[in-house]
């Protein structure tokens, strides 16, 4: 038997012609449509993560309130927090009389013409100034002076062998506090910070360091050029010590050719000078013994060579002008003090405002988590109670 045949007509509207197409039955029997897959139940559109969340409102407005609550009392418990400046400058040549004096002194005596002492002088000063500022032991002796460790701790340190390493750690954290930095753009100007809990005490400190910072300073270089000096006017006492005993020794050399020339010139007759003679400088005999006995004689009673030494009195006004230099410590500054630090009127720390917050946010975010987290939790228990099995019928 042939297949049953299906006829369908179609009219082709540029031919009168019908033309049939025979299309088997069970073809369009067999025939399936796409599959239909029904949206997953566990997803959640933004209308129903809403109505979780004002379901559970009570929970996200507690939760909310707990922390923000937790994190004013944190932010109200917390020790405030002050950050006191100071900025400073090189000092004026001015305040370097006593270094600038110094420099040209040694200049002259060394004859050097290639330096400044100007600028030297005020480098040399604010090199050491800048070093001592981040000075651990200065910090140490400042912070021993003042007994620190009484503001910053209000428990008494115990007297057994950890005393120390507590005293330590304390000086430790006080160090931490200074902060010294220089300008980008001009490496001169410093400043240097102080972070305490007390305004007034932090501007205080900060002020009393720098003072003694800038004494230490001062009397580092009193004693550096002290010790300049002391050396230039060693090797000037030297060189005008050897320059006599030098002469000494040719006075002593002196007489015994005149001695010999004067013996000589007895021996011969020679009592006078002989004129016409070319060799006469270089045979002391030539001159006659008269002149001779009376030269020894001169050498014999001079006490001093003194007058005749070439270049003494130079070394000699050199020796002195070093000696002349005065030291005025109350004229010597290694910083001037652009300006000193005064009691801020702002903390740094705590910052309440951030912290409370950061305490909402957070609060907000928890109360939002726990919505979700325990509607996670109600579905899932309702679709396990809700499995055949329990005669509940899935959704």
């Amino acid at each position: 038997m042939h297949p049953i045949m299906t006829n369908k007509i179609t009219e082709n509207p540029t031919s009168n012609h019908q033309v049939n197409y025979a299309v088997p039955a069970t073809t369009a029997a067999n025939i399936t449509p796409y599959p239909y897959y029904p949206p997953p139940e566990d997803e959640i559109s933004l209308i129903e993560l809403w109505d979780i969340l004002v379901q559970r409102k009570k929970a996200i407005v507690l939760s909310t309130l707990i922390v923000t609550i937790i994190a004013v009392i944190y932010a109200l418990i917390q020790p405030p927090l002050y950050h006191a400046t100071t900025t400073l400058l090189p000092p004026n040549m001015g305040d370097l009389d006593f270094i600038t004096n110094t420099f040209q002194a040694v200049e002259k005596s060394t004859s050097n013409k290639n330096s400044n002492p100007l600028k030297s002088g005020v480098k040399i000063a604010y090199q050491i100034f800048i070093r001592n500022l981040g000075s651990n032991h200065l910090k140490k002796s400042f912070f021993e002076q003042r007994e620190i460790s009484s503001l910053m701790t209000t428990s008494k340190l115990p007297t057994d062998s950890r005393q120390k390493s507590v005293e330590q750690e304390i000086f430790l954290s006080f160090a931490q506090r200074f902060k010294l930095s220089k300008d980008k753009k001009d490496n001169d100007i410093v400043t240097l910070s102080l972070n305490w809990s007390d305004p007034t005490v932090a501007a205080r400190l900060l002020n009393e360091y720098v003072a003694v910072v800038n004494q230490v300073s001062v009397n580092q270089l009193i004693s550096n050029y002290k010790s300049v000096i002391h050396n230039q006017r060693s090797k000037l006492t030297q060189q005008i010590a050897s320059k006599r005993k030098m002469a000494k020794v040719r006075r002593s050399d002196r007489l015994k050719r005149l001695k010999e020339g004067a013996f000589l010139a007895n021996k011969i007759s020679v009592l006078t000078q002989e004129t016409g003679n070319s060799q006469m400088k270089e045979h002391d005999y030539r001159r006659g013994a008269k002149a001779l006995n009376a030269q020894i004689e001169v050498l014999n009673k001079r006490g001093n060579d003194d007058p005749y030494i070439a270049g003494l009195r130079d070394l000699e006004e050199k020796l002195e002008q070093l000696s002349m230099i005065k030291v005025d410590r109350s004229k010597l500054q290694a910083v001037i003090i652009d300006q000193k630090a005064y009691p801020p009127t702002s903390r740094i720390k705590p910052k309440r405002r951030l912290i409370v917050t950061i305490g909402l946010v957070v609060g907000l975010m928890a109360g939002i988590f726990y919505a979700l987290f325990a509607n996670f939790l109600w579905r899932a228990r309702k679709t396990i109670t809700g499995s055949p099995g329990h005669g509940q019928k899935l959704n």
